[in-house]
């Protein structure tokens, strides 16, 4: 397929065997071509939240069943979050269920056929519950330090039995919360 300005919305498995690629056909409502998106894996099934591509922003969940290869979308948009690319996420095991947080990125609303620009850059955090009814979470943090960021990182550390959750850019601490799980 090469180089282009281009966005997909196809899906291909490394079979890490042979080293050979393979498109996956997918039935189902699959979600608009987008690049600038997160997406992670839990429970046999794909995830894909936000991104952009040349005719719009996205604030959306879509779950891939990898067994059943069937795309969902979840109706479920980050509350009152404008539309996200390039943000950063973790997949977190907590109790009762397993949280993902999202954090930065770059959000705005661009008209149809409009020159493209990064938009505004992000620092708040989102926690999307994936217990039995999924749902998004708005943490009271801290205020961030530096300035806002787009592509920013995430690692976990624990210290003494506590959880923290440290973001960072370019090795700039940003911001760290104790016991956010």
């Amino acid at each position: 397929r090469g180089y282009s300005r281009k966005s997909f919305n196809d899906v291909f498995v490394l079979d890490m065997k042979d080293d050979t690629w393979e498109e996956l056909q997918c039935t189902g409502n699959p979600p608009p071509p987008r690049a600038g998106h997160v997406s992670f894996i839990k429970d046999d099934k794909l995830y894909l939240f936000g991104g952009w591509n040349t005719e719009s922003q996205f604030n959306d969940l879509f779950v891939l069943d990898l067994k059943e290869k069937d795309w969902s979308d979840v109706d479920l948009p980050w509350g009152t979050s404008p539309p996200r690319w390039n943000m950063s996420y973790m997949l977190i095991e907590a109790i009762p269920s397993w949280k993902v947080f999202v954090f930065g990125g770059s959000t705005g609303e661009f008209q149809d056929g409009a020159q493209r620009n990064f938009g505004s850059y992000e620092n708040n955090t989102g926690v999307l519950d994936l217990g039995e009814q999924f749902n998004w979470s708005d943490p009271q943090l801290e205020d961030p330090k530096g300035p806002k960021r787009r592509e920013s990182g995430m690692d976990l550390q624990s210290t003494s039995g506590a959880r923290s959750s440290v973001m960072s850019q370019a090795g700039a601490q940003l911001q760290q919360q104790d016991n956010i799980i």
